[in-house]
């Protein structure tokens, strides 16, 4: 059929089968897809894998085993959803779950094949009901974000970016029950890419196509737009003083606006991941390094490649002070944080 390959959704032996039959599958589950992917291979064709998160290599649904597959698959799509099922909340789960999801996967596996899914439907629950004659049990309902026209009545949750609407309604003259609906909607999704976009993977997988509100495309192409407006009354970097030298004189070719956005979230206790991405003013790749100016003077923290445009991208996992800031922080004096090539 010219199909460029093939993706695996195989969920029963995650939610049915139970844990304790998760190591003996694992074995298997990593053979089959290394023998399936060398035949796909062989003929040109790709290999796509689409799983419920892990948070690390044993926790989450580590049968999956994420780390072992990687050499052998081309995509891997999380399904990062689903995260609320038998009781109300968000669909698509807090950010900050999203990005511990994010954070084990790219480490288990390179960025370039990861894919975040995300919701593009919504349930509305039952959470309580009161008087007589009500019935013995309610289900949920499933809803598509494009059947929804969002009112003042859906309140967005900002740990989520999804909408919440709490109403009572009556099943009979005797019996009225409250509910709680939740729903993605486009600046869910926008929200969901710019997550995405501080891990630099691949992108997103929706689930599913049609459902969506027609609004998101627009803000995702702008999202993704090569020359976004630029922003009005940009942040420069800090003059460094005692700086190493740089490889090329940064007057000639300057780190484009902000050292930040900064975006600084805790994944556990004790621990944190701060991001930082920008852009020299002229393409082409070089190697860059990022210092951290202690008491007057720059050690060394990092280095990385930049991309074909010139973008360039840290993430580091930080402790200590650092856990004080928080995502638009700026830096203090002591801790000022500058990129040099």
């Amino acid at each position: 059929n010219g199909y460029d390959g093939i993706d695996l959704d195989f969920e029963k032996f995650a939610f049915n089968d139970g844990q304790q039959t998760w190591a003996a599958t694992k074995s298997s589950w990593v053979t089959f897809v290394s023998e399936l992917a060398t035949s796909l291979h062989a003929t040109g064709k790709l290999l796509s894998v689409s799983v419920p998160p892990m948070y690390s290599d044993s926790s989450g649904y580590w049968v999956y085993a994420f780390r072992d597959i990687a050499p052998h698959i081309d995509k891997l799509r999380i399904m990062a959803y689903d995260y609320s099922w038998d009781s109300a909340g968000p669909i698509g789960g807090p950010l900050s779950w999203v990005r511990t999801v994010l954070g084990y996967a790219v480490d288990a596996v390179p960025a370039s094949k990861v894919y975040l899914g995300t919701p593009t439907y919504g349930r509305d629950w039952v959470t309580s009901s009161a008087g007589s004659g009500c019935p013995a049990t309610f289900s949920s309902r499933t809803y598509n974000s494009s059947e929804i026209t969002f009112t003042d009545e859906w309140v967005r949750s900002s740990p989520s970016m999804e909408r919440n609407k709490i109403y009572a309604e009556a099943y009979s003259a005797t019996c009225t029950v409250k509910r709680s609906a939740w729903m993605p909607d486009a600046q869910t999704t926008l929200a969901r890419w710019n997550v995405a976009s501080e891990f630099g993977i691949a992108g997103l997988a929706q689930w599913m196509v049609g459902t969506e509100q027609v609004g998101q495309w627009d803000l995702l192409r702008a999202a993704v737009s090569p020359n976004p407006p630029p922003t009005s009354n940009p942040e420069p970097l800090p003059a460094p003083v005692n700086e190493p030298a740089p490889i090329e004189s940064p007057t000639v070719d300057p780190v484009r606006g902000k050292v930040a956005p900064l975006e600084i979230w805790l994944v556990k206790k004790g621990k944190s991941v701060l991001t930082i991405k920008g852009k020299f003013g002229t393409p082409g790749k070089r190697n860059v390094t990022l210092y951290r100016k202690v008491h007057g003077k720059y050690r060394k923290v990092a280095t990385a490649t930049t991309t074909k445009s010139g973008k360039f991208f840290f993430r580091l996992t930080l402790t200590g002070s650092t856990l004080k800031l928080r995502a638009g922080s700026k830096l203090g004096s002591s801790q000022v944080l500058v990129v040099r090539r």
